[in-house]
């Protein structure tokens, strides 16, 4: 019986020995194991320091490594791919089910560029710091210092960096968040100018007259919320602004519509290249779009008063107005009757008003979840265009239009070359229109079949075609190119896809571009 005992004590200490020696194990493919198999996930730093590969029992979540680190970059955790819109690796949910790599994606962090070391100083009047008034080394990128001699500078002084002044090109400007003034025509005409860095905590309060006025190259600004005043011509003939971005919180002005207004009277100050002028706005200031590229404009009936030179030298040849008649003619004269917005040299400007515009614009659309019919109402809303939308004699269901199922109507019918869903109405009088925008969304890559019903019903020949579509993720691509054999005789734009939530600033600014 003892010698029985210490056979089994034996059998057993030894398959212990193996099972120890099994665990011990290592290498960079998948074991199999009397437990399960295991798999190696290794993890590419991507260029940061080293992280050891794990070992993880199939079906397992891996535990999370130690963060790599890796200069004048911040660690943006792991990823499936390398690719810039990888999915991101949750250790707490996903399971390793193979030999994976996980790759660490990196931020760089914001440089803090060093500060310019040819530039002039004064003490300021109230003796609270100093004002920068010039650089003796006429540097092309401006670093304005936090301090000097130990003291905070607190403003950018008269014509500092005036190009009258300065005499060479610069670029850039970064203004520390110290500063509370920009002095009057301290950037004046830099027409090199195209950043100008201010930071969201700055305490700046004032800018004074004509300060980056003649900045023809600025790209865009941003206005802290302490911006309190705000001089004469202060951003005039400032034609390259995209983007006007004014703190949330500021009491006295807004970046609304990439338009900079002065909330207390509603004037539109400065607009950009990308503006949709918001109702709340009742004035257009003085050269407001002076110099500006886009080439059409609407404006809203909430605008009674249009200054001089408003549009003067821009790019505008279309303005469409909200309003009446009779609004308009009221607005863009004086209390003489003037009219003082055509004091410059662009006169050539079509103005179409609400209740005289007969359009030539159809803004024709199908629309399956109604993503396509918004973006056709700001269309329509812009242009003054006809709405017109192609409704199916038989409408789509939800269960329709399930891509995964290859046996829904949506999926047979995007796979049928010859497929013409039938369409409920038509167009009346398509001949009086001589710009189609045309609207739908993305399926299967490509235009849905009743677009093709919609072309093949009419005769486009001398017309325009401005396509455009909706998509989560799917461009525009080859699926307006794909509708031109479909016509004859009819010019194509470029289309545009959008978003589901598509903005309406995102269509303003698609349309400001285009010529037809």
């Amino acid at each position: 019986m003892k010698k029985k005992f210490v056979f089994i004590l034996t059998a057993i200490m030894l398959c212990l020995a193996f099972a120890l020696s099994a665990c011990g194990e290592t290498g960079g493919g998948n074991t199999n194991h009397d437990d399960g198999t295991y798999y190696t996930v290794t993890f590419d730093s991507q260029g940061g320091s080293n992280v050891e590969s794990k070992r993880v029992l199939a079906g397992n979540p891996v535990a999370a490594p130690t963060s790599p680190t890796r200069d004048d970059f911040d660690f943006g955790g792991w990823y499936k791919s390398a690719d810039e819109n990888a999915e991101s690796w949750n250790f707490s949910t996903d399971r390793v089910n193979g030999n994976l790599t996980l790759y660490a994606h990196w931020t760089a962090k914001e440089q803090t560029p060093a500060p310019s070391d040819t530039l002039t100083f004064e003490k300021s009047t109230a003796g609270d710091g100093y004002i920068v008034t010039g650089d003796s080394g006429q540097a092309a990128n401006i670093v304005i210092p936090a301090e000097h001699d130990g003291e905070p500078v607190v403003g950018i002084g008269e014509s500092a960096f005036a190009y009258s002044k300065h005499k060479s090109d610069i670029v850039s400007v970064t203004i520390p968040d110290g500063v509370t003034e920009i002095g009057k025509n301290a950037f004046h005409n830099q027409d090199a100018l195209v950043s100008v860095n201010i930071g969201t905590d700055s305490g700046l309060q004032k800018i004074g007259n004509n300060a980056f006025s003649g900045n023809s190259s600025l790209e865009s600004i941003y206005l802290p919320a302490g911006l309190s005043e705000l001089g004469d011509d202060v951003f005039n003939n400032c034609g390259a602004l995209n983007t006007i971005t004014v703190a949330a919180g500021n009491p006295r002005y807004s970046g609304a519509g990439n338009c900079l207004i002065e909330l207390a009277t509603g004037t539109l100050i400065r607009g950009s290249n990308n503006s949709d002028i918001p109702e709340t706005v009742t004035k257009i200031g003085v050269a407001a779009f002076r110099r500006a590229t886009l080439t059409a404009l609407t404006v809203p009936a909430s605008v009674t008063v249009i200054e001089k030179y408003a549009f003067s030298d821009s790019s505008i040849v279309t303005i469409n107005y909200k309003g009446t008649e009779a609004a308009w003619n009221n607005a863009v004269r004086d209390e003489n009757g003037k009219e003082r917005m055509w004091k410059s040299s662009r006169q050539d400007i079509t103005v179409h008003c609400a209740d005289t515009q007969t359009s030539n614009i159809l803004i024709a659309y199908f629309s399956a979840t109604g993503n396509t019919e918004k973006v056709a109402g700001y269309i329509a809303e812009a242009t003054s265009g006809t709405l017109y939308e192609i409704v199916p004699q038989v409408p789509y269901t939800q269960e329709d239009l399930n891509y995964n199922d290859s046996t829904t109507r949506a999926t047979v019918e995007q796979h049928d070359p010859n497929a013409r869903p039938a369409i409920n109405g038509s167009v009346e009088n398509m001949a009086s229109y001589d710009v189609i925008f045309l609207g739908y969304p993305i399926w299967h890559g490509a235009a849905p079949k009743i677009i093709y019903t919609f072309l093949e019903s009419y005769s486009f020949s001398g017309k325009t075609i401005i396509p455009f579509c909706t998509s989560a993720s799917s461009s525009i691509g080859s699926s307006a190119n794909n509708l031109h054999t479909l016509v004859s005789g009819a010019t194509w734009l470029a289309g545009e896809r959008f978003s589901s939530n598509a903005a309406q600033s995102a269509v303003q600014t698609w349309l400001n571009g285009l010529t037809y």
